[in-house]
């Protein structure tokens, strides 16, 4: 495959993704906000949120094997093109009523599609793209990623005050309809050797197992991450709660958003300027320690300590996931990826319903400090990992 091939796969990738991105950040923010705005309650939106993840879950153990077996290409454009058609039905179907119900219903096809799809894309990158490419390929489409979530929050929840819902509904579905129309020019070869591996799906996902025990690196920083994202479901649900609530500022939580999508574009471009994808990194205990302090910030409840605070998190949590997804992409075989992907991403969310039932339940009763047990957890799980880990963790070798 030529140079100018990769160059034009990096580009449409991350244009197709930053285009299917805004629409999904449109519509998580958007019903979100809407149904905060008619219950204002953060219950239904934990359960929701819990309903979710549990699909996503299942087609992530079974993805890993499917991706590494069937043409990741097709799979990508058929997922955005479901994705598409359902987000647009829904919106036909709410012009007259929009339903919680159905919304909760078509959010969770969505999700658990969009497993299948994550995977497919994050192991499709080391086939289309040269090596030497792939930080670089990351950090753009980190920086590209984090653009959107600048402007996303500003535009969803200023939109979502003029527009009906399922007008954000339909520009959802424009949005993955357009991402699957630009993979169709991927350049990319299919190993239809691939086929005979059918009959053994179960002993390829364990070796998927087998591959990340066998990785120190790995281990580590999944089992930090599977802990953190506990939290971090908490700190989803009460930034809007939280900024409606307590500062009592709407566009205080497209303002705390906006932040945290400045600080990992920040980190971005700063990890790239010094050229610290390939050499030593803090350990994931002081990244995710830092992540945890600079939430306690929120506690002083002032708008500017807001910003402050969510700028801070974006920076430590994007320094985390470049730096990983490189890693994985650089040193994982191309035909364990799909596997490698699947189990970071199952162990990575394990606790991620959990956390948003427990947090979403007890939500209106600790929202005034509800910061202080988000932050001071994630700490505590820190220190243990630095007291257990004291060598640092290198992100390649």
């Amino acid at each position: 495959m030529s140079v100018l091939s990769k160059k034009k796969n990096q580009l449409l990738l991350i244009s197709g993704n930053a285009v299917s991105y805004m629409g999904d950040l449109f519509f998580l923010y958007a019903i979100n906000w809407w149904i905060i705005s008619k219950t204002g309650d953060t219950k239904i939106i934990g359960i929701i949120s819990s309903l979710v993840i549990l699909p996503m879950l299942i087609l992530n153990i079974i993805g890993g094997t499917t991706v590494d077996i069937l043409n990741r290409k097709k799979l990508m454009i058929i997922c955005d093109f479901i994705n598409g058609i359902t987000m647009t039905l829904l919106g036909i179907i709410s012009i007259n009523y929009p339903s919680i119900t159905m919304i909760a219903l078509v959010y969770i096809l969505s999700s658990a599609v969009f497993a299948i799809f994550s995977i497919a894309s994050r192991s499709i990158v080391s086939e289309v793209i040269n090596s030497e490419d792939i930080v670089s390929f990351n950090a753009w489409f980190n920086s590209m990623e984090n653009i959107i979530k600048v402007i996303s929050p500003l535009f969803s929840i200023s939109l979502i005050n003029v527009v009906p819902i399922h007008v954000i509904f339909l520009i959802n579905g424009a949005t993955f309809l357009f991402s699957g129309f630009s993979e169709i020019f991927i350049d990319y070869q299919y190993k239809k050797d691939n086929l005979t591996k059918t009959k053994n799906g179960i002993i390829l996902f364990k070796n998927g197992i087998k591959y990340i025990w066998k990785n120190k690196n790995l281990r580590k920083m999944i089992l930090t991450a599977s802990l953190v994202n506990f939290f971090i479901a908490g700190y989803n649900l009460y930034i809007p709660l939280f900024s409606k609530s307590v500062l009592n500022s709407p566009m205080a939580y497209s303002g705390a958003l906006t932040a945290e999508a400045v600080g990992s574009i920040f980190v971005v471009v700063t990890s790239r300027l010094f050229s610290k994808y390939d050499e030593k990194i803090l350990t994931n205990g002081i990244i995710f320690g830092l992540m945890g302090s600079s939430l306690l910030l929120i506690q002083f409840k002032e708008i500017i300590m807001l910003y402050i605070s969510t700028f801070l998190f974006g920076l430590f949590l994007g320094q985390f996931n470049v730096s990983f997804f490189s890693y994985v992409q650089k040193n994982v075989d191309s035909d364990y990826q799909g596997r490698v992907f699947s189990v970071i991403f199952t162990l990575a969310s394990i606790l991620m319903p959990v956390g948003n039932l427990f947090f979403g339940f007890i939500g209106k009763i600790v929202i005034q400090y509800g910061f202080y047990i988000i932050g001071v957890g994630i700490i505590l799980i820190s220190f243990y990992f630095i007291l257990k880990n004291n060598e640092n963790i290198k992100i390649c070798e």
